[in-house]
């Protein structure tokens, strides 16, 4: 998963995922099995870069248990300065594409539409819900939050705004399928009325 081309010059691939997790999650340490489930590559590598940002005085290690802890150093003087840096490289609304065109595959229809921060909504038509753990790992290492929403007979909006709305959205961004099969969704919803009488508990 990369940020941006520029990035991945400036830092080698372990490295650069191991700053966006800490980056991004300022507030949270990692053990290191841990790590190496969310970077999906060597324990060796991962101890290796993790030493060198210990004696960076980049990250913190500390021993709870039976296991070792890391997280970012709350007195790390230019934190604010890299986060922003790391950040200025996140395309939210890319990121959430090259999530749904590599976890989807074999959606009918796909679309994303970014939101307030780094929110990004996903519509999904015809696949499976990608696993929990695809889903975290997408935003621990890239700082997006998404929202993943398969069409269903349940569904009606997506971030509380009507799907219809979200579709005619100029920043919406299909990325597979067409539009009209996510209309013709949006438009079967809005067809739909709704029997009082039934719902009242009275007969025709």
């Amino acid at each position: 998963m990369s940020l941006n081309g520029t990035v991945d010059h400036l830092f080698g691939r372990i490295r650069r995922d191991l700053l966006s997790l800490f980056l991004f999650n300022p507030g949270n340490s990692f053990h290191l099995l841990e790590i190496v489930s969310i970077l999906r590559t060597g324990r060796g590598g991962v101890q290796r870069e993790l030493a060198n940002l210990v004696d960076g005085a980049l990250i913190s290690r500390r021993k709870e248990g039976t296991r070792v802890l890391f997280q970012l150093r709350p007195d790390f003087a230019h934190a604010e300065e890299l986060t922003a840096l790391f950040r200025s490289l996140v395309d939210p609304r890319e990121m959430a594409a090259e999530f749904v065109r590599d976890s989807c595959s074999g959606a009918k229809a796909a679309a994303v539409i970014p939101a307030a921060g780094h929110r990004v909504a996903a519509v999904i038509l015809g696949v499976k819900r990608p696993p929990e753990e695809d889903i975290r790992r997408l935003e621990l290492l890239s700082g997006v939050l998404l929202e993943l929403h398969h069409l269903s007979g349940d569904s009606e909006t997506v971030l509380d705004v009507p799907l219809e709305a979200m579709l005619c959205d100029p920043e919406c961004r299909f990325i597979t399928g067409k539009i009209e099969d996510l209309m013709e969704f949006a438009e079967k919803k809005d067809d739909e009325e709704k029997d009082l009488f039934t719902s009242a508990g009275l007969d025709w």
